[in-house]
């Protein structure tokens, strides 16, 4: 998830919901006309309000669902639960089925917390059809950073100074960072905060390589390849099978050109045909 640096009418419904330990105090304030997302809040809000996040919610899970394409859509038709918190510092977080996000933070930031609702729904999503599997961590950041991104772009918003962080970022890692983040396919974050971040920047790195450059074209298509993939683990397969039935190329091969391109490029030829390209001067 994004983490700050230095991503119809009122329908008043009973609704029983199931407790998550991080809902405990909240209430439910709005309910979307066709029941797929419910906005409860622990903090001061209001229904107009909870109606417009729900709106907002909608627009990027509805844009995450088309880029992905899904082979099953049904997961995206169960309710999900819209968790407003007054956390201080609180961006966005993925529970299960249920989506933490910080008011603050969607007051003060609606160009940036546009991206991290996207990058967030990308997570509820992925772990809506891999459960029981997990998705290896870095793939998971990598889709939910790049979801952000280009969902703020389909806006028409500008790169913010977080894009232009990433980017920085990119060009100070070495072809050591990209082993072994790619060579731990374990699902979920980190515990340290900077191993986490290279973990998630790293993947969106690899993400985008997959989509521009491997093969010296890429996969344009990379984001639906990755939730068939996501499909075979839910299905039961192992990681580097489901890789290799939605890419028709092995993991192992993808890594290894992944970690020679890390060592051959620096500078504006690493972001060069990237989402990030000219982002990192």
């Amino acid at each position: 998830m994004p983490r700050a640096l230095g991503g119809g009418g009122l329908i008043v419904a009973l609704v029983l919901i199931q407790a998550h330990p991080a809902e405990a105090a909240a209430r439910l304030i709005y309910t979307s006309p066709d029941g797929r997302f419910l906005v409860l809040s622990q903090a001061d809000l209001g229904p107009e309000e909870a109606q417009a996040i729900s709106g907002r919610v909608a627009a990027a899970y509805d844009w995450v669902a088309r880029i992905q394409a899904w082979p099953d859509p049904a997961p995206l038709a169960a309710p999900l639960r819209v968790v407003v918190a007054d956390t201080p510092g609180l961006l966005g977080v993925a529970i299960d089925n249920s989506f933490k996000v910080g008011l603050d933070y969607l007051r003060s930031d609606p160009d940036l917390s546009q991206g991290t609702l996207a990058h967030e729904l990308t997570h509820i999503q992925d772990r809506r059809e891999a459960r029981p599997a997990g998705v290896p961590g870095f793939i998971a950041e990598g889709r939910g950073l790049t979801d952000g991104f280009m969902y703020r772009r389909s806006l028409g918003q500008p790169p913010q100074p977080y894009d232009r962080a990433l980017a920085r970022a990119i060009l100070g890692y070495t072809a050591q960072d990209a082993a072994e983040v790619t060579g731990d396919t374990a699902p979920g974050d980190l515990a340290d905060p900077e191993a986490n971040r290279r973990l998630e920047f790293v993947g969106a790195w690899f993400v985008e390589y997959l989509r521009s450059g491997y093969g010296g074209q890429g996969f344009a298509d990379v984001q639906p390849r990755l939730a068939r993939m996501i499909t075979g683990l839910h299905q039961g397969s192992g990681f580097e099978a489901a890789f290799v039935a939605a890419f028709g190329v092995d993991y192992r091969s993808v890594r290894a050109a992944f970690i020679r391109h890390a060592e051959t490029t620096s500078g504006a030829d690493r972001l060069k045909a990237t989402i990030w390209d000219g982002l990192g001067r």
